[in-house]
């Protein structure tokens, strides 16, 4: 499946694997998804995005955690189609080239100088259509092997992306009886015990009573892997 973005292995039962994927309606994705635990015979639950408050990886090489700003994403960006920009300079600028001049091709997409681009780069991070554009380091290759997806059963996604270590902050639906925890963060560090140490304050202040830490055991994917499709289903 070329929109399967994220697959994770993570120590919990009954659900010890984690996928995230696209579809064009609610019923398509659950039929992708049933075909597949049917194959297998698998027990599943579909936990659909009701908001992505955050996402924003990066880290804090001597605290050993990950380190991000506090900055919500906006609530309802605007659909790409509606900006008046072709489709061609957001494939540009998903990936830029390592080049003296990493911008020029999105600008010549648009026919604008290279500061004009960035203006309109600029514009759209506001909307929240694009993200903030910047290089970051290979976290396992710098001793980040650890990270662990958070679930609370308290919806305090907005106060959790307000968090310094918070990477992904997602609030998503329950299922009664299967899955009662809507609240999602993601942290990333050098070992269990820091983020331990970190996740515990984290909850204090977020006033949580109820939630889980699902340790990452193996990715499926991976980083490249995982640019290559988001770049494939881009095209």
């Amino acid at each position: 499946d070329p929109y399967v973005s994220h697959n994770f292995q993570r120590d919990y039962k009954p659900y010890n694997l984690w996928f995230v994927t696209k579809a064009n309606s609610r019923k398509e994705l659950e039929a992708k998804v049933a075909s597949v635990a049917k194959r297998y015979g698998l027990d599943y639950v579909v936990l659909y995005s009701l908001r992505s408050y955050k996402v924003d990886v990066r880290f804090d090489l001597r605290r050993g955690v990950s380190w991000t700003k506090g900055r919500l994403l906006p609530e309802n960006p605007p659909p790409l189609s509606s900006l008046g920009v072709p489709m061609a300079f957001f494939s540009k600028v998903k990936s830029l080239p390592l080049a003296p001049e990493p911008f020029k091709e999105a600008a010549e997409v648009l026919g604008v100088s290279v500061e004009e681009a960035l203006g309109k780069i600029g514009e759209f991070i506001k909307l929240g259509v694009l993200r903030d554009l910047h290089a970051t380091v290979d976290g396992e290759a710098v001793g980040f092997r650890e990270n662990a997806m958070v679930v609370l059963r308290e919806p305090v996604c907005e106060a959790a992306a307000r968090l310094n270590i918070t990477t992904h902050v997602v609030l998503r639906n329950t299922v009664p009886g299967k899955w009662e925890y809507p609240c999602y963060f993601m942290v990333h560090g050098v070992s269990r015990q820091i983020l331990e140490d970190y996740v515990k304050d984290a909850v204090r202040r977020l006033g949580a009573s109820d939630y889980r830490m699902l340790y990452s055991v193996r990715d499926f994917l991976g980083g490249r892997e995982m640019g290559r499709r988001v770049e494939k289903v881009a095209e």
